[in-house]
């Protein structure tokens, strides 16, 4: 063994061994949950070598061999446990509210696009109505004027007439509500899919 080498063996056992010591005896002296301590609501302590629905629910102190504190587990909080079960509730609900979003639209753009189809559809069933609407009135506006003739000669107004003022009467009030509905239609059609939009950009 050359001058070098046997400087280079002293500096290797010189620094390696004492920190190979070291360093077990660092783990040697890692501390290991021996017993674990709660105290009751009266200040009592109670020691035990294992984990009970006591300890849990007041929290505890967990020791080592020698008695001393490695750590504090608090308390459990079955209010905060609770909130957060519902938390994880509602984001897993919302997750799956998500998948069936992209799974049915895919992007934004795609239901933007089925947003105005599904209006537009809406408006011309809207203009369907309003058509009816008005001719029913206008028809409704002649049989009047026949009923006030029969009226100023003094005759009875015919059974078949009073029915179909009746019947126009009934159809008038019909398309009135049926456009109301539609057009509450129109708006919750809108309302939706602009939160449907929002939520897809959002996930882009």
């Amino acid at each position: 063994m050359t001058f070098n080498q046997l400087k280079l063996l002293k500096i290797i056992i010189y620094f390696f061994i004492p920190f190979s010591i070291s360093s077990l005896t660092l783990a040697d002296n890692l501390p290991t949950p021996a017993w674990y301590r709660y105290y009751d609501r009266n200040g009592v302590a109670t020691i035990s070598s294992s984990v009970s629905s006591a300890h849990i629910k007041q929290g505890y102190d967990v020791l080592d061999r020698r008695m001393q504190i490695i750590r504090h587990v608090p308390a459990f909080n079955a209010e905060r446990s609770q909130q957060n079960a519902q938390s994880y509730g509602i984001q897993s609900k919302q997750r799956e509210t998500d998948l069936r979003l992209k799974q049915a639209y895919t992007s934004s753009r795609t239901a933007e696009l089925k947003k105005l189809d599904a209006l537009k559809a809406i408006k011309i069933q809207i203009s369907i109505q309003q058509r009816h609407t008005q001719d029913t009135y206008q028809d409704q506006v002649s049989l009047r004027r026949e009923e006030m003739q029969y009226i100023r000669q003094g005759k009875s107004v015919p059974a078949s007439l009073k029915e179909r003022i009746q019947q126009n009467d009934q159809a008038i009030n019909h398309s009135k509500n049926a456009i109301l509905d539609l057009q509450n239609n129109y708006r919750d059609t809108q309302l939706k899919y602009d939160k449907i939009i929002s939520r897809l950009k959002l996930m882009e």
